[in-house]
């Protein structure tokens, strides 16, 4: 039933299915897990590259600002608790008070650290409103602009889509393992 509904929303591209994706991944920004990819390929298959790109890089970025701050205004101590039940994340807030807008950056470009796990540890850190938007905005760049024009090249070109978004998911996976066995390595003895 659900997958009908969804064949049905990709399938009719108007005003309100525009509106009603634009809020689905705001929404989703709060869900950790959540496989943002599938939501922005969509939206290329449905509305076409110029009008999906913007509509999905304004949103993803909205609801990671709206998580941010939420964090920081409302649910300070809820980051906290995340904070002392996630060590890494820890560990990824006191790079992200040296050198904001780098490690923000970096953790949108190749996930490591989860998307809401970012937002919660920008918001608790001493990071600028402006600094977090800017780098949330050019990391996901990357990521976005590649799966929204895969979905709305698609149905034209189905194996080359497939294999950028096979290859680039794959860079991606090797990245982000990288960096995680190095951030593993590094770590001092105590932290293990």
């Amino acid at each position: 039933m659900i997958e009908d509904v969804f064949l049905n929303w990709i399938e009719q591209p108007s005003l309100s299915t525009a509106v009603i994706g634009f809020f689905l991944l705001i929404i989703l920004s709060f869900v950790p897990f959540v496989p943002m990819p599938v939501i922005f390929a969509a939206m290329g298959y449905t509305f076409g590259f110029w009008v999906a790109f913007p509509l999905n890089l304004i949103a993803s970025v909205t609801g990671a600002f709206v998580v941010f701050w939420l964090v920081r205004k409302v649910f300070t101590v809820q980051g906290m608790n995340y904070l002392h039940r996630h060590p890494k994340a820890k560990r990824f807030l006191k790079l992200v008070e040296k050198r904001g807008f780098f490690f923000i950056l970096l953790g949108r470009l190749i996930p490591v650290v989860p998307s809401v796990g970012v937002n919660i540890v920008s918001s608790l850190a001493n990071v600028t409103s402006f600094t977090f938007v800017w780098a949330t905005c050019l990391g996901k760049l990357p990521l976005i602009f590649i799966y929204t024009y895969a979905g709305h090249q698609v149905s034209a070109y189905t194996w080359q889509s497939i294999s950028l978004l096979v290859i680039y998911t794959g860079l991606i996976l090797f990245a982000a393992h990288f960096l995680q066995t190095k951030w593993v390595t590094t770590q001092p003895e105590s932290h293990k």
